[in-house]
């Protein structure tokens, strides 16, 4: 959703409609991005996107004529952690974002871990490093033996 510039947010519908554009900010485009392609390679370990709409805000929004961008997607099953780990999703071009450590997600029936994001595109492969168990805060031990962190 575009938002007006910091001193306008209470301007006139006039004024503010003046900062209005329907063009997506380059975040909003690459996390899309993210989503569609998770959900291409059939990502077991993330939500799956369901859809996307983009419409123009109306006379009495923030910023009227603006855009407002949605993204729908599943919800991922399991508890949430605050320890990480990721694997599967090195082969996909999408990295989980440095902020996705707190989106995890662990669920003990299927003894899978998600991600619920945000991630961003990767521009070279990569593969997952055993010294990433660390970075992430967590061992493959802990993940594989202890089934459950909190």
């Amino acid at each position: 959703m575009q938002i007006p510039f910091r001193g306008t947010e209470f301007a006139s519908p006039e004024v503010r409609a003046r900062q209005a554009s329907l063009d997506l900010p380059s975040a909003a485009l690459e996390h899309y991005t993210c989503c569609q392609t998770l959900k291409d390679i059939g990502s077991e370990h993330t939500p799956t996107l369901i859809g996307s709409k983009k419409k123009a805000q109306g006379q009495d929004s923030w910023a009227p004529g603006g855009y407002l961008f949605y993204i729908a997607f599943s919800k991922v099953p399991g508890v949430r952690i605050q320890l990480g780990v990721i694997g599967a999703l090195a082969k996909s071009g999408v990295l989980p974002s440095w902020y996705a450590q707190g989106e995890l997600y662990w669920d003990e029936r299927t003894g899978k871990l998600y991600i619920a994001g945000p991630f961003e595109l990767s521009t070279d492969p990569w593969e997952w490093e055993a010294d990433l168990w660390e970075d992430w805060y967590l061992d493959e031990g802990e993940v594989t033996q202890k089934k459950s962190v909190m």
